[in-house]
């Protein structure tokens, strides 16, 4: 899977790429390996893109997406495996989508001129990336991001709590 290491702040979604093994990639882009299809949902959704642009870097109006900043802070709860498959589902809904338009993935995420099926592939997608985190769904961009930096703040006091009880644990041994 590869994620454009630039791209354009207009866009709702980050046009994030799956390419063959043995392709070689630019500078430009970062790659994630092994992944599983959720994943790619989990980093096409808009939540995801919301985050990306009030955490990230930018270069002028564009997103400049980074691994430690924006996908290691990113956060998302544990899912069972009937949500990761429902998820799976949307993506390969969202592949399917892609195949049938002969333009590039930056034609295809213009956002005027992205083509109905992707966004409605997407939105079918944003939805069940939302029930992942609550059943009621986000009013507006504001309160998703407000939810998404309280779940970020549990997960930074779980992190130093274990980072605690892990330096306790050490100082016992001794």
């Amino acid at each position: 899977m590869i994620v454009p290491f630039t791209s354009s702040g207009n866009r709702t979604y980050l046009p994030i790429g799956i390419e063959k093994k043995d392709t070689i990639i630019s500078n430009g882009m970062l790659v994630v390996y092994n992944f599983e299809p959720y994943i790619f949902g989990l980093l096409s959704s808009k939540l995801h893109m919301i985050w990306s642009k009030a955490v990230g870097g930018k270069m002028r109006e564009d997103i400049r997406y980074s691994v430690s900043l924006i996908y290691n802070t990113f956060p998302f709860p544990e899912i069972t495996t009937k949500q990761k498959e429902t998820l799976n589902l949307y993506v390969f809904a969202i592949l399917d989508e892609r195949a049938k338009h002969n333009k590039t993935i930056a034609q295809m995420y213009h956002p005027l001129t992205m083509p109905k099926g992707l966004l409605q592939a997407h939105q079918e997608l944003d939805t069940a990336i939302e029930q992942c985190y609550r059943l009621q769904p986000f009013k507006n961009d504001t309160e998703c991001l407000e939810y998404l930096f309280k779940q970020y703040e549990e997960m930074a006091k779980k992190d130093t709590l274990f980072a605690k009880q892990k330096k306790t644990r050490k100082a016992k041994k001794k």
